[in-house]
């Protein structure tokens, strides 16, 4: 499949779900979702080409780099259907791969694959259908493909957090820090979703994903775009709005306690990152 070719599969499946979710009048929130996940694939497609020009990929075959390119372009193409409550429990990467497989507009089995299990919490193909009929060569580029497409998923994220200047979550943006999560970062883990409670929770979740990275091409790509030192730029940036947010529920001897306390949280943080060689 030619990438001009996926960029069009992915543009009709975009049209078809936006058009649905205005014409029963889904919530303005619910429609801004699926125009990021829609921009969010087109920076996925960008960030690929420039992380197979690097020095790990830029000597892979024009193959190898075409279905990364292509698994960047479609491997949301699950989320378009996910608020209209279409994916019938199944993840969205599962949902898209089937669809896009059942309406023949993909039919490379490793490119499925990579749909198909770019959203899972780990990687463990023991029994995964795609993988299991191809070749010895296509399941070695398979893999790789999948934690490619997995490392650049997450990059852009980061990427789309710097573009905007903001985090996108669906929380309420309250204040306060969990400690679980210094423990985390320390021990370049990612922790339970259940402790993502605050804004700043938020911000180290996706600090942590530094830590998730496969290749250290992404790590590289990170670093020179500065994609983490932004993050903590996130930090500082809500410090200085507590006081504007919070004085209609606490007194300002409550709001100054907290705002001195998620700057020591600042502080420990970069601490840890700067120990890392990430800042």
């Amino acid at each position: 499949m030619k990438v001009e070719d996926g960029k069009k599969i992915l543009i009709k499946y975009y049209l078809e779900q936006l058009k649905k979710l205005k014409d029963t009048n889904f919530p303005t929130k619910d429609i801004s979702f699926i125009k990021i996940k829609f921009s969010h694939s087109f920076d996925c497609y960008n960030i690929s080409k420039k992380i197979l020009e690097s020095e790990t990929f830029k000597n892979k075959s024009e193959s190898f780099k075409n279905r990364v390119e292509i698994s960047c372009l479609l491997h949301d193409v699950g989320r378009f259907f996910e608020l209209a409550r279409e994916l019938s429990g199944k993840p969205h990467g599962s949902f898209g791969a089937e669809l896009l497989e059942k309406n023949k507009n993909i039919t490379d089995k490793a490119v499925l694959l990579a749909i198909a299990n770019h959203d899972k919490e780990s990687i463990n193909l023991k029994d995964d259908k795609y993988y299991e009929i191809l070749n010895d060569d296509d399941k070695k580029d398979s893999l790789e493909i999948l934690k490619l497409l997995r490392d650049i998923d997450k990059i852009a994220n980061l990427y789309l957090f710097k573009k905007n200047d903001d985090i996108y979550t669906r929380k309420d943006k309250k204040y306060g820090f969990s400690e679980e999560y210094f423990e985390a970062l320390q021990n370049k883990h990612l922790i339970d979703k259940k402790y993502k409670n605050t804004i700043f929770d938020s911000i180290a979740y996706y600090i942590v994903w530094y830590h998730e990275l496969e290749f250290e091409s992404s790590k590289e790509f990170c670093r020179k775009y500065g994609l983490i030192q932004h993050l903590l730029n996130m930090f500082q940036k809500y410090i200085n709005i507590i006081e504007q947010d919070e004085l209609n529920y606490y007194t300002m001897e409550e709001v100054k306690n907290k705002k001195n306390k998620m700057i020591e949280c600042l502080i420990r943080i970069e601490q840890i990152l700067k120990k890392q060689n990430i800042i």
